[in-house]
C-alpha cells in the first residue's frame, strides 16, 4: 500500500486549526479534507498520477518532521482544485504558471495517528514523497 507524510501547520493565531484541513461535518467515521497541495512539488507529474497512487493508501499529517502524525487515515478521494494562476520560479531561469492543485479526502483512522515521519526529510521538504506502507 502507498502512503505519504505531509507537514500541516497550525494557522497563525490558533492553537488547533490547521491550514487547509477541514473535518467533513456529519461524516461517520470522521473524514477530513486537506487542501491545496501541488502535485509537482510532491514528486508527481500531475493530479491524475496522485489519484492513481494515493487513493486507497494512507496519508499522515504532521506538525513537523520530528513529531509523530497528529491525524491520518485512508485516502478516499483526490480532487483537482484550480487556483488563481501562480508564477513559480523553477530555479533554472524558467518561470512557469501553476494553477492545478489537489485536495485529499481521507477517513480518519487510529493507525494514521502517532506515525513517525518516513521518506524525504531534507530541511525544505514538506512531504515525504510516495512511500510504501507495510
Amino acid at each position: 500500500m502507498n502512503g505519504i507524510h505531509i507537514l500541516n501547520k497550525v494557522i497563525e493565531g490558533s492553537n488547533v486549526k490547521r491550514l487547509g484541513l477541514d473535518p467533513i461535518k456529519g461524516s461517520s467515521p470522521l473524514q477530513f479534507k486537506s487542501c491545496c497541495w501541488d502535485p509537482l512539488s510532491m514528486g508527481f507529474k500531475d493530479v491524475d498520477e496522485v489519484r492513481e497512487k494515493l487513493v486507497g493508501g494512507m496519508v499522515f499529517l504532521h506538525n513537523d518532521k520530528n513529531t509523530d502524525s497528529f491525524v491520518g487515515g485512508l485516502v478516499l478521494e483526490i480532487d483537482e482544485v484550480m487556483l488563481d494562476e501562480e508564477e513559480v520560479d523553477r530555479g533554472d531561469g524558467r518561470v512557469v504558471k501553476r494553477e492545478d492543485r489537489f485536495s485529499i479526502t481521507f477517513q480518519s483512522m487510529l493507525e494514521g495517528k502517532g506515525q513517525s515521519w518516513r521518506g524525504r526529510d531534507h530541511s525544505m521538504s514538506y512531504t515525504s514523497g510516495l512511500i510504501e506502507i507495510e
